[in-house]
């Protein structure tokens, strides 16, 4: 009796690995014109803005501008503590292009850490 019931259990084990083997897989060929409609759909882009036009040394943010609004408005370098600006145009160009990046890749929240800001190469005291 033990040995039927073990024998039937072997037989229905191998019958679902044998079908789950044969079953038809679909090859799809790549299309690189297929866009994931979420990413399609984005309209985005920065710009950059000085914090202080009157000292020579300014500081820069940067606006993420998302289908036409306004979505992100950072003055300060994300993920520092206090008010530390980006200390140069090119900084805030760097760091607005990879939250876009994050965007356009469904990487939300769009957030950027501290290690993440070392390997863009933006300076933080």
């Amino acid at each position: 009796m033990i040995f039927f019931n073990n024998f039937k259990l072997i037989l229905v084990v191998l019958f679902a690995f044998i079908y789950s083997c044969n079953s038809a897989s679909e090859i799809k060929e790549p299309n690189d014109k297929i866009i994931p409609e979420s990413i399609a759909e984005k309209d985005i882009s920065f710009s950059i803005f000085m914090i202080d036009s009157t000292n020579k040394s300014s500081s820069f943010g940067y606006d993420i501008i998302l289908n036409g609004q306004r979505y992100i408005h950072q003055s300060t370098v994300p993920a520092v503590s206090g008010n530390q600006y980006f200390q140069s145009e090119t900084e805030a160009k760097i760091a607005a292009s990879f939250v876009c990046f994050k965007i356009q890749n469904n990487i939300m929240p769009p957030t950027i850490t501290p290690h993440e800001l070392d390997s863009l190469g933006i300076n933080i005291k």
